[in-house]
């Protein structure tokens, strides 16, 4: 096989969990080629134009839309796509000893999301309001590069640390004592959002899937159990605008506090 059709056969074999992973659409690709990602390669469709400079080093590829089409399987009409160089898993003790986070940083952590747009409107949303990171478990999940996941994140996945990490719950059981972690559950006990106390130590953000929830081993590690009010007879949110709506209210209300 000829080296551009090799490069070309890398866009349609990719597993979810390859070692690489697929970026759509031409803002994604701009963004993956700004960041500290491996760019393997890059296919533009049609007249497409990249508005940010290419390194040399990178092959970069340019077909009909027709043909982008028939090499992914669908009507392709985001201008480009990419193949990028899938960060290794890491322990999330090890990330945070190399970091020195601000007072009162906040991080999210996705659990066992099954909706992979799902967990990119989430790495959106926690780019949008300043969270540190997203942390999710290792092989738990939806995956946070598989093409789904990274379109809707729409190039959010470049800009914050997402990290697959391995032995995550018990790594926030070992610094349960030093930070805060804020469990999300409808269950008896739970508290509403609105009357936690200002935020000052590093503060974890733990969603999980609408279905069953958080697992007693996310729980044991929780400062607080938290809710969010809804009117009677509505019980539950989709995970995503959840996810918004804590981050929106953790997030104003401590720059409300910290300007008191």
């Amino acid at each position: 096989m000829a080296p551009t059709e090799e490069l070309l056969a890398r866009y349609q074999s990719l597993d979810s969990r390859d070692s690489s992973f697929v970026v759509e659409g031409r803002w994604n690709v701009e963004a993956l080629i700004g960041s500290k990602f491996e760019t393997e390669s890059v296919l533009l469709a049609g007249d497409c134009q990249l508005e940010v400079d290419l390194p040399p080093e990178i092959p970069c590829l340019r077909l009909p839309k027709e043909s982008v089409s028939q090499l992914v399987g669908y009507k392709f009409h985001r201008g480009a796509l990419a193949i990028a160089r899938r960060p290794q898993p890491l322990r999330y003790l090890d990330w945070l000893e190399r970091r020195s986070l601000p007072e009162g940083a906040l991080v999210l952590v996705a659990v066992g999301l099954a909706n992979a747009s799902n967990l990119g409107t989430i790495i959106r949303s926690a780019a949008a309001f300043g969270c540190s990171a997203v942390l999710v478990p290792e092989r738990l999940g939806a995956d946070p590069f598989s093409r789904k996941s990274v379109r809707a994140s729409s190039g959010a996945l470049f800009r914050i640390p997402v990290l697959e990490c391995p032995d995550l719950a018990e790594d926030l059981q070992e610094i349960a004592s030093t930070s805060t972690v804020l469990a999300t559950s409808l269950s008896e006990g739970s508290v509403p959002l609105h009357s936690l106390s200002s935020r000052k130590t590093l503060t974890h953000l733990v969603m999980g899937p609408e279905k069953d929830g958080l697992g007693k081993e996310w729980l044991r590690s929780a400062s607080e159990v938290v809710h969010l009010p809804m009117a009677s007879g509505v019980d539950s949110l989709n995970v995503a605008t959840a996810a918004a709506v804590f981050l929106y209210a953790l997030t104003s209300s401590q720059s409300d506090r910290d300007r008191q």
